[in-house]
């Protein structure tokens, strides 16, 4: 581990400044070169968003933390910028996080400075900071590699910003970066608004899109977590299954709801189908996303082509021991 604090890591020299524009606007930059130029950090201003970047140049190998478990070290990072110590004023400002399964489920608010749990794999999430009056917010959060990227709190309580410590490896190139965007407003809806605007700018997307999106659009039929028919069949005990016996198999559970749903006129465009249906492994990951034969005898394509409806399938996340995922449905 090279750092900074204990005079490792050095610094090639000066910094260099410039100026350019890219997908985000005209931005001023400054870049330091680490290490004989095998680690560089940069950060580029665009006036109301501020972009931190690191980079691996040369590549580098051997970057986990815990080589004999490199999963192991999925909450700690092996690379670090930027790294923000707490202000003397946190108390007196809010945060908002967004983190854990699904990013909003284990969502944190309050002051005095974020917790340690919300750092890592299950922890990293954008974070909006506002001040008392809400007349000041700003959010911070990934801003590509999105996958690799984490914060792990440090001893001396700052928040150091990188990728994730089980990653053994960083291809010659290979940039990540993170980024501050300051609302125009203030407020948190306002910031977080004006934080998606510029992820959307930068990737050249259309906030329109979503609204056009077929789940939105049209009502559809959930066996989600609180429905009905969440890890429950017909006949079954009410309680989660599987097994589901006694009970009917999903896949006659749910052409019967077809069925009622066209005696009441309910007019369903779509279903979407919970993590009940699919092969896991450990932690619940998907390992085969195919529908068992104690829920769909037949398949899913029976089932689809029995209602009608287009699927929406639910894929928790995929496990190390998955097999290649098949096409489920159109």
């Amino acid at each position: 581990m090279m750092s900074t604090a204990d005079g490792s890591l050095k610094s090639d020299g000066a910094a260099t400044t410039g100026a350019g524009t890219d997908a985000s606007g005209a931005y001023k930059s400054t870049t330091q070169s680490w290490d004989g130029g095998k680690f560089t950090t940069s950060f580029r201003d665009y006036g109301g968003m501020i972009v931190f970047e690191q980079a691996f140049p040369m590549g580098v190998k051997g970057t986990t933390l815990n080589a004999s478990d490199p999963m192991g070290a999925r909450d700690v990072v092996s690379s670090s910028f930027p790294s923000f110590t707490k202000g003397g004023g946190d108390k007196d400002r809010g945060y908002l996080a967004f983190a854990s399964d699904m990013t909003g489920s284990g969502f944190q608010h309050g002051t005095g400075g974020i917790k340690s749990s919300l750092c890592g794999v299950k922890g990293f999430g954008p974070v909006c900071h506002f001040t008392k009056d809400l007349s000041s917010s700003v959010v911070v959060s990934s801003f590509s590699n999105f996958m690799a990227a984490s914060v792990a709190m440090q001893k001396d309580g700052s928040a150091a910003y990188g990728a994730q410590g089980s990653i053994t490896e960083y291809p010659a190139g290979w940039a990540l970066s993170f980024v501050i965007v300051m609302s125009p407003k203030g407020g948190v809806n306002g910031a977080f608004e004006h934080w998606g605007d510029q992820l959307l700018h930068r990737y050249g997307k259309q906030r329109e899109m979503s609204w056009r999106d077929y789940s939105l659009t049209y009502l559809g039929y959930s066996t989600d977590n609180g429905a009905y028919y969440y890890y429950q069949t017909e006949g079954h005990a009410p309680k989660r299954g599987p097994p589901y016996t006694p009970g009917d198999t999903y896949q006659k559970t749910l052409i019967d709801v077809k069925a009622y749903a066209d005696s009441e006129s309910i007019p369903y465009k779509y279903i979407l189908l919970d993590s009940w249906w699919y092969y896991q492994g450990v932690g619940g990951g998907v390992t085969n996303w195919i529908g068992r034969p104690d829920v769909f005898p037949d398949g899913n394509d029976f089932l689809r082509n029995a209602t009608g409806w287009p699927i929406m399938g639910h894929n928790r996340y995929v496990s190390a021991a998955s097999v290649p995922l098949p096409r489920c449905c159109s």
